[in-house]
């Protein structure tokens, strides 16, 4: 078995290899025009507030990266996540990747 353990089985992928990250996808519907979350330069997750959109959809961590919001590439912070919302919906698509090894989020 590898070393740690189970946890590092369930970090690895076959052959030992590291995991790939994973991607889902989330809908969130703005609450007092937010959608809960504080992001880096590079669109990292930083924070997640408690009374926000993203904390009620329970899936979105810090260190998580979003890559595209309602279709638009916002992925290394190739474009501000508030520039490419669409103000016509009520609700918006966020793709988020969370890394298998933990991610710190810088601001800056």
């Amino acid at each position: 078995p590898p070393p740690g353990g189970r946890a590092a089985r369930r970090a690895s992928g076959a052959g030992g290899a590291p995991a790939a990250p994973l991607r889902f996808a989330i809908w969130l519907t703005p609450v007092g025009g937010s959608l809960g979350l504080s992001l880096d330069d590079a669109n990292v997750v930083v924070e997640v507030h408690a009374e926000g959109a993203a904390a009620a959809e329970g899936r979105v961590r810090v260190g998580d990266e979003l890559l595209c919001v309602d279709g638009e590439d916002v992925a290394g912070g190739s474009r501000r996540v508030v520039d490419a919302l669409d103000r016509r919906r009520a609700r918006h698509e966020l793709l988020v990747q969370r890394s298998a090894a933990p991610r710190r989020a810088s601001r800056g």
